[in-house]
Formats: structure tokens, C-alpha cells, sequence
């Protein structure tokens, strides 16, 4: 190979190098690492609401959509999370998934009795589930799940998240 050949391979390879990595980079939550809270006014509940790590969609530039009550607050991606505050009583929680980066069709979506002074951790999870053949095609299954966990087991998973800011 020519040396000016060698130099036109090695900086394409460098430019595809840089590309792929923002990309996969651009799925994952880059925000400061976890910290708890630190007001919380008494008439009002605390939800966290948070995307724990995982291999499977990493590489998904179109992360998904969180919504409270209808009103889209931000892209929860991998290993991130946010904390809300809400009045007491009934609240939807969902998420929709992103098509070109648009929301589009409802995830997963739950229901919060909401009580003030109450702590709340909601997980939303991605991961695959297997794989499905029809014919000679093989499709990845995926397992999507949201859900109330118990506060040890959302205090100990939400530990090594990193924060997203409400948009």
C-alpha cells in the first residue's frame, strides 16, 4: 500500500473509531453519579424513577421517552435516573418508546398511589430475552418491565446510576 493509501485507511478507521463510540455513548446516561435528594417539601412525594445498566439496547441511539400524568419530562437512558416530586394521590407514570427520536407508542406505564413524605423507586428495564425463529429468520425477544420496587432493592440498583436532568 501506498503510503498516502495507509494514511487515508488509518484515519477512516480513526473517523469510524470516534463515530461508533459517541454513538454508543450517546444511549447511556453521562450525568453525576447517584445522590439522594436533598429537599423534599412535606406535603409532596419523592419518586425515583431510574434505568438500570444493561448490555441489551446499549448500542440503541433512539432511547425511550418518560412521561408523569401526560407530560413528557425527559430520555430515560441506560444507567440513568431522575427523582420527582409529586402532590399526594393518583399518578401515571409511563414511557414510550422513540422512533427516530420521537415518541411513539406506550412501553410500560404504571399506576402511584401517591402518599406525602413517602419515597418511591420505580425501575424501568430493557433486556433480551431470547431469541424467536419463524422460518429461517431469528428475531431477538425482549423482556420490558416497569414497576414499584421495594426501597432497599431501589436504594441498592440506583446506586450506580448517573443523573438526567428533567428536560
Amino acid at each position: 500500500m501506498r503510503p498516502c493509501a495507509k494514511s487515508i485507511v488509518a484515519e477512516s478507521v480513526k473517523t469510524v473509531g470516534i463515530a461508533l463510540s459517541g454513538l454508543l455513548c450517546a444511549c447511556t446516561a453521562d450525568g453525576p453519579a447517584f445522590q439522594p435528594a436533598t429537599t423534599q417539601a412535606a406535603d409532596q412525594a419523592l419518586v425515583y424513577v431510574y434505568r438500570p445498566d444493561t448490555f441489551f439496547y446499549s448500542a440503541n441511539p433512539d432511547v425511550p421517552f418518560l412521561y408523569l400524568d401526560g407530560n413528557q419530562l425527559l430520555r430515560l437512558r441506560i444507567g440513568g435516573y431522575t427523582w420527582l416530586e409529586v402532590d399526594q394521590g393518583p399518578h401515571t407514570i409511563s414511557i414510550r418508546d422513540s422512533l427516530l427520536g420521537f415518541p411513539i407508542d406506550t412501553l410500560e406505564e404504571i399506576q402511584l398511589e401517591a402518599v406525602s413524605g413517602e419515597t418511591y423507586y420505580v425501575r424501568f428495564f430493557q433486556d433480551y430475552d431470547g431469541m424467536a425463529f419463524v422460518g429461517p429468520t431469528a428475531y431477538a425477544m425482549t423482556e420490558t418491565m416497569m414497576m414499584i420496587v421495594p426501597e432497599k432493592l431501589g436504594r441498592q440498583e440506583i446506586a450506580d446510576t448517573n443523573y438526567i436532568a428533567i428536560e
